[in-house]
This record gives structure tokens, sequence and C-alpha cells, in this order.
């Protein structure tokens, strides 16, 4: 079975480590929480309707570690399972969670999966991580979205 972060965020070591012990979150009391995950779990070919479950239990786990937070769910900027984030974020909406926000991260970066990653790190094949310069393209787009909303 392939573990992902819904069963490693609340560890302080991967899903690998049988006995990894869990993290204190009560030190902590963040205005708001971003999502951007997907992309690993491509590369394992999970099934789309498994990510969505899992992306929904995910949001449901931080929603109960942090009450008061705004959730922000970002589309992969390669567009990947985009479908499937935006589903799980109307999930949690129609649950009643009116702190959970899709981001659409569409255009934010270039050159995804060309001879010229222009916002990603270069490797032998397309890279789905970003460079330097691409963390700070999106940090520049995401940080005024945040602030708007907090």
């Amino acid at each position: 079975m392939t573990f992902g972060m819904e069963s490693a965020y609340g560890r302080l070591a991967t899903p690998n480590y049988q006995q990894s012990p869990a993290w204190d979150f009560s030190a902590y009391t963040p205005a708001a929480v971003v999502v951007n995950l997907g992309s690993n779990d491509v590369y394992t070919k999970i099934a789309p309707e498994l990510f969505q479950e899992r992306y929904i239990k995910f949001m449901a786990a931080l929603r109960e570690t942090y009450p008061q937070a705004h959730i922000f769910a970002m589309r992969l900027f390669n567009g990947w399972l985009e479908q499937e984030v935006k589903a799980a974020v109307a999930a949690r909406t129609e649950a009643g969670d009116a702190q959970v926000h899709y981001v659409d991260t569409a255009g934010w970066l270039e050159g995804y999966g060309t001879a010229v990653p222009t916002d990603y790190v270069l490797k032998n094949g397309p890279s789905v991580h970003p460079s330097s310069f691409g963390h700070l393209k999106a940090a520049t787009r995401l940080a005024p979205l945040l602030a708007s909303m907090l």
C-alpha cells in the first residue's frame, strides 16, 4: 500500500518508519495552512478517486488539528489532479467548512515538460518541482491572496 500525506503529516518521520512518534501540534496556531499535494501521488499511479478521498480526509484532519485556520488547497502547477482537488474542496465546503479555499494556480509557472523548464528544476526529464525562481514566482502570487483572506 502506498501511503500519502494523510498518514505522514502527523508524524515526525515518513510512513516508512513504523515507530515514528506523533508530532505535537499544541504549540502551533496558524492562521492559514497551504496544501500543495499530488505530484508524487501521480508518480505512484494512484487512482484519482482514491487521491480525492484521501485529500478530503487529510483536509478534515487539518481542520480537526487547526479549527480556526483557513485551509488553502492549491491546484498543482502543472494541472495534475485539478478536478480531484476542486472536488475535495467542494466536499469540505458542503460539509459546512467555510474556511477551505481552492487556489487556482493556472499560469503561475512556465516551462513544465518543455526543453526550457523556466520555473522548474532542471533535470533529465520533466520535473514537477519548482526551481528557486519558480518558488519565488509562486510565493509572489500566493502572498497577496492569503493576505486578502486573512
